[in-house]
């Protein structure tokens, strides 16, 4: 990082020489700490946090903390009550366990980009950050029963594993049951009014039955 930091603290910026309100969005009452695991030094204060540590999460690309020897039976030798949280592209098996993943990847490998848009155009990617916010939010769900068990069943640590594409397709699983009917040759789904079939508002509930509360819209152009 040399003396500038995390790439992210220029990115965006909006004040010079400042920290740009999309690092500090995503980073603010956070203590961070640089840590070298190539060295001795660098591999001792690790040690040292995760003895100290509940939870300890990653996200490098696959396979990185195994090659500096940190494997699950390592982790839970040094803290056998750690939680060892990580999260990939596409988890740890599988023909594409050894792929990185980023948002648009997640989003098209999951088949979300397939649900988002009309037929007669390509896949498209949605604004939402489904694949990084959205699994980040699986895996702290998985987090939180992990502690909750390991405080119930003799505070023993394990294994927490989300896939990005997995966590997507969490997210979409109601559309695909709708793409399939509408690749089926049923062409619109008649419940979900759009702008483009000439109406201005749908019902709160989000399809045409209105959930049971007539009177409740929102526009929708």
């Amino acid at each position: 990082m040399g003396s500038t930091g995390d790439i992210t603290r220029s990115q965006l910026r909006h004040v010079k020489d400042q920290d740009s309100l999309y690092f500090t969005m995503l980073n603010s009452n956070k203590r961070s700490i640089t840590v070298n695991m190539k060295s001795k030094a660098g591999c001792e204060a690790f040690e040292a946090l995760v003895k100290n540590s509940d939870v300890m999460m990653e996200n490098f690309g696959p396979g990185v903390l195994d090659r500096f020897g940190y494997t699950l039976e390592k982790l839970q030798e040094i803290n056998p009550g750690i939680i060892y949280a990580t999260l990939k592209g596409f988890g740890a098996s599988g023909p594409y366990a050894n792929f990185k993943a980023y948002e648009p990847i997640a989003q098209a490998m999951s088949g979300a980009m397939s649900t988002t848009g009309f037929p007669e155009n390509p896949p498209t990617i949605t604004g939402a950050q489904v694949g990084d916010t959205g699994t980040g939010l699986h895996l702290a769900i998985g987090i939180l029963a992990a502690l909750y068990h390991r405080t119930h069943n003799g505070g023993k640590g394990q294994l927490v594993e989300v896939a990005m594409q997995d966590g997507v397709m969490n997210l979409c699983r109601v559309k695909y049951r709708d793409h399939g009917r509408l690749m089926g040759g049923k062409g619109a789904l008649s419940e979900y009014s759009r702008p483009t079939l000439g109406l201005t508002s749908v019902p709160r509930a989000g399809n045409d039955s209105g959930g049971g509360q007539l009177g409740n819209c929102i526009p929708c152009k």
